[in-house]
C-alpha cells in the first residue's frame, strides 16, 4: 500500500521520507500540497489514485510546536520572505532578524490554522479537529473510507515514533535516519544562534499558542514550557 508523508513544511518530513524510502517496500510519496495540478507528476498520479479512484493510502503527518516550525520556515525561506541576499542576511543581528521574522508580511505564521482545512478537509473530507487527540500520548490514528492517517508529535522520542510507524505500516521494524537538514544549510549558524538567543513578545506567543491547533494537540503544560522557552 502506498504511504504518503503529508504535512506542513518544516515538521520533520525529510528524515521521515528518506528513512521510509530505504526501508519500506511500498511506494513512498511526500508533499505539502495535494491537488490534480501539482507540479510533480507523482503527486498528480497519487491524487488520481487516492481521491478519484478511492484506492487505499496510508498517510503520516507530523505535528510540531508552531513557534519552532515558524522559525524554521522563516530561515529556510529567508530569500522569499526578506528579499535579502545571504551576504546581507547573514550579517544581521538577532534583533534585526527577529524584526524581519515578526513583521514580514510573507512569513507563514498562521499556516497551522489553514493547512489542515486546505489539505485534509478539502481532499479527504476529514477534519482532524473533529477527532479527539490524546495529548499526553502524542499520537492517534484516524480512519475514513480509503484513508488512514497517523498523526504524531515530532517531539516524541525517536524510538516511539519508530514503533508507531512500524506498527502503522505493518513493518517488522523501522529506524529513523536523521537527515539533520538544518545543519547542512548555509544559514545554519544564524539559525542556531537565533534559536538560542531570541526572545519573542508575549503578544506573538499569545497569538500562536492560543490557536485551536496548539490547544488541540498540546497540553497546557507543554504550551507553558514552550512559552517559557521564548519569553
Amino acid at each position: 500500500m502506498p504511504v504518503f508523508v503529508y504535512q506542513m513544511a518544516k515538521a520533520g518530513s525529510t528524515t521521515l521520507v528518506n528513512s521510509l524510502k530505504k526501508q519500506y517496500k511500498g511506494m513512498v510519496f511526500s508533499a505539502h500540497e495535494l491537488n490534480p495540478d501539482h507540479e510533480s507528476r507523482e503527486i498528480r498520479l497519487l491524487y488520481k489514485y487516492a481521491i478519484e479512484k478511492k484506492h487505499p493510502v496510508k498517510i503520516i503527518s507530523n505535528l510540531r510546536d508552531p513557534v519552532r516550525k515558524n522559525i524554521a520556515h522563516f530561515f529556510q525561506g529567508y530569500k522569499a520572505y526578506t528579499g535579502l541576499s545571504f551576504e546581507i542576511f547573514s550579517a544581521l543581528t538577532c534583533e534585526e532578524l527577529k524584526s524581519l521574522f515578526l513583521n514580514g508580511t510573507k512569513v507563514p505564521h498562521n499556516e497551522q490554522e489553514t493547512w489542515f482545512n486546505e489539505s485534509f478537509v478539502k481532499n479527504f473530507n476529514i477534519n482532524v479537529f473533529d477527532h479527539s487527540f490524546p495529548k499526553q500520548e502524542g499520537h492517534t490514528i484516524i480512519k475514513k473510507d480509503n484513508i488512514e492517517i497517523l498523526l504524531m508529535k515530532l517531539e516524541l522520542p525517536d524510538w516511539e515514533k519508530e514503533e508507531l510507524i512500524a506498527k502503522f505500516l505493518n513493518m517488522k521494524s523501522f529506524r529513523l535516519k536523521n537527515a539533520n537538514e538544518g545543519s547542512k544549510k548555509v544559514y545554519k549558524e544564524q539559525y542556531s544562534k537565533f534559536k538560542q538567543e531570541v526572545k519573542l513578545p508575549a503578544a506573538y506567543l499569545d497569538r500562536i499558542y492560543s490557536t485551536p491547533y496548539a490547544h488541540h494537540f498540546y497540553t497546557g503544560e507543554e504550551i507553558k514550557k514552550a512559552r517559557a522557552r521564548w519569553e
